[in-house]
């Protein structure tokens, strides 16, 4: 007796779809377990990792507390004329604006003569410090004045936490109301943040569904960001933004220099610090696609792109990334440095600036 040909067909089509079903459901049981595992690692960093416990991130969250009585217009100007203290276990922190609501000791306008004066532009990666006298431009000032032994030497801090580079583009008139000799630009991390929440809304919604699974984040980072990354770069919009506040700049007629961006050297760190920095990442930033290797690209591409462009427009650079990175012992998120890690920056970008700063401020002593 012969198989109907139907009934063979009907029982080769009931295997395939079980074995398909065995294999989807195999499949979910695996990404579950890889989900349950990823995030239960969260959930063991934030218990036992020693630089969570210590309380980095309690610090990081006084800092943004505080700044809701700081802001005129949040992420893009100080109230002038503040004067804010916050004690707490282990230290305090204050914060004061001149006049014009930057964070900088009151200097004169007019500049008096024979002065030479910097304006660090920037966000809260220039802002940053425990206290005005603890920020990098503070330290910087103390730095050129005992190399050059003159104290017409000034650094204005005119960082702004959160400002962006079309921020700053639209600041200039505000820095170069110091009358400054040289603007110095270190940022780039609040675009990125920017970018990378733009990248995550505009997923396509199979990825969108995707990127909401912890682990396929920090597995597959690379390939969720890849084509909006490829596009920003194309575009380079950073750089359309920095090339009008050289312009505003060069009218005034000021200076222009721009900084490389500083961070963590993850490939060399310890397990603890890599689970601190991931965690940081994942808790820290929220909304964003980014594990350490594409934050790491991101940051990198920047320093590189801007190296290049810098030349192509005959603007000094200084490669402070080339010259300084470090653990935890220096960084204490992804960008934001510990106090001993501002010194570090200071020191270096001292050291950076004294060549290109010989001639020019002795011609402005004379």
């Amino acid at each position: 007796m012969q198989n109907h040909p139907d009934r063979s067909v009907r029982r080769l089509l009931s295997r395939s779809v079980w074995a398909t079903g065995v294999v989807l459901l195999w499949a979910l049981v695996f990404g579950a377990a890889l989900e349950t595992w990823s995030r239960g690692r969260m959930a063991w960093i934030s218990r036992n990792n020693p630089y969570v416990l210590e309380g980095r991130q309690d610090r990081v969250e006084l800092a943004a507390a505080l700044d809701s009585t700081l802001w005129d217009v949040p992420w893009y100007s100080y109230l002038p004329n503040l004067d804010r203290r916050v004690d707490f276990d282990g230290g305090a922190f204050s914060f004061q604006t001149d006049s014009l609501g930057f964070r900088t000791e009151p200097v004169r306008i007019p500049k008096p003569e024979g002065t030479y004066r910097i304006v660090c532009v920037g966000g809260s990666t220039t802002v940053e410090g425990m206290s005005n006298q603890r920020t990098y431009p503070s330290l910087l000032q103390a730095k050129l004045r005992e190399h050059f032994g003159r104290d017409k030497i000034e650094v204005v801090n005119c960082g702004i936490s959160g400002i962006s580079s079309d921020g700053e583009s639209r600041k200039a008139a505000e820095y170069l109301a110091y009358e400054p000799d040289l603007i110095l630009e270190y940022n780039c991390v609040n675009d990125l943040w920017i970018w990378a929440d733009a990248a995550y809304r505009r997923l396509p919604a199979g990825r969108s569904l995707l990127a909401e699974s912890r682990w396929v984040r920090d597995t597959w980072s690379a390939s969720l960001t890849r084509s909006g990354f490829n596009r920003y770069w194309d575009r380079a919009p950073i750089l359309r933004r920095l090339g009008r506040l050289a312009r505003r700049a060069h009218a005034a007629d000021a200076e222009i220099a721009f900084v490389s961006f500083l961070r963590p050297r993850f490939e060399d760190l310890s397990a603890a610090e890599r689970d601190f920095y991931l965690y940081d990442l994942t808790y820290g930033w929220k909304g964003q696609l980014l594990n350490l290797e594409t934050y790491s690209l991101w940051i990198d591409t920047y320093n590189l792109r801007l190296a290049e462009w810098c030349d192509r427009q005959s603007l000094p650079f200084f490669d402070l990334a080339a010259e300084m990175t470090g653990g935890a012992e220096t960084f204490s998120d992804v960008c934001h440095l510990t106090s001993d890690g501002i010194e570090r920056k200071a020191k270096r970008l001292a050291r950076l600036l004294t060549p290109f700063l010989e001639s020019r401020i002795s011609s402005s002593s004379d």
